[in-house]
């Protein structure tokens, strides 16, 4: 006669359980992996069309934003500039079902077909199932691992875009100046014009034995350049954050340290 193999009922339920648990494991990884790559892609998605469209006053891009955001663009729509928009990087940094935070470089042409850049950072919430710009934010310089086939990052032309901006100046070409600014560096120049024209006619400004080295320049198309010279009795330093933009080298921002 066979001998029966009894085994206890609370370790078949806790066989049981356990290979539940597993397989729910598995479901839950399957299922949370996938969406956050495809809200990812969402959130992406809806950065770069939202900077098209604003670009462009589309007013499309009222479908993409909610709240504040919505409510200032609807009242600006008619007055709103039109830029031809030559790149547009995303940057996920915080991503979930819910919300989402992207930030973003943008190259854009103006009138004049010089090139500037802006740093953004979206944040954005889920809606229905949509993802919807509800706030936008000017945001610092920062580096990025994505690069264009036809830009090549060097440091080549680093230090003479910056030794080119000093040359400038130092001759009080203003306006020749600007050339090789974009972002904040040319909304700060462009504010103060007046006042730096006005000082450089009634002050001495020279910048003697300047010398330019490169600080850094391992963030792909970010760098920074350090200028030291001597100006009076003085001895200054400047630190340049640069990008590397389709026209070269431009200097994002400026700040003496």
């Amino acid at each position: 006669m066979s001998k029966k193999i009894v085994i206890p009922i609370i370790t078949i339920l806790t066989v049981a359980v356990f290979a539940m648990g597993l397989m729910l494991i598995n479901e839950d990884e399957g299922i949370n992996k996938l969406p956050v790559d495809q809200n990812t892609q969402f959130a992406q998605e809806v950065s770069e069309d939202f900077i098209t469209g604003l670009f462009s006053a589309n007013e499309d891009v009222l479908e993409l934003c909610t709240g504040t955001v919505k409510r200032n663009i609807e009242k600006g729509m008619d007055s709103l500039p039109v830029y031809k928009v030559n790149e547009i990087i995303t940057v996920p940094e915080f991503v979930s079902s819910d919300f989402a935070t992207i930030n973003t470089i943008v190259e854009y042409q103006r009138e004049d077909e010089s090139v500037d850049v802006e740093f953004y950072r979206f944040s954005l919430i889920n809606e229905n199932g949509d993802f919807l710009v509800y706030n936008l934010e000017n945001n610092v310089a920062y580096g990025s691992n994505n690069t264009v086939d036809n830009i090549e990052v060097s440091n080549s032309g680093l230090i003479d875009a910056v030794d080119l901006y000093f040359k400038d100046i130092s001759s009080g070409n203003l306006s020749g100046s600007a050339t090789h600014l974009v972002g904040r560096a040319r909304a700060d120049h462009i504010r103060s014009y007046e006042f730096v024209s006005q000082a450089f006619t009634t002050m001495d400004i020279e910048f003697n034995d300047i010398e330019h080295s490169i600080v850094s320049n391992d963030m792909d198309r970010l760098a920074i350049v350090r200028s030291d010279y001597a100006s009076g009795n003085s001895d200054i330093s400047i630190l340049s954050t640069l990008f590397k933009t389709s026209k070269g080298w431009k200097i994002y921002e400026i700040k003496q340290i």
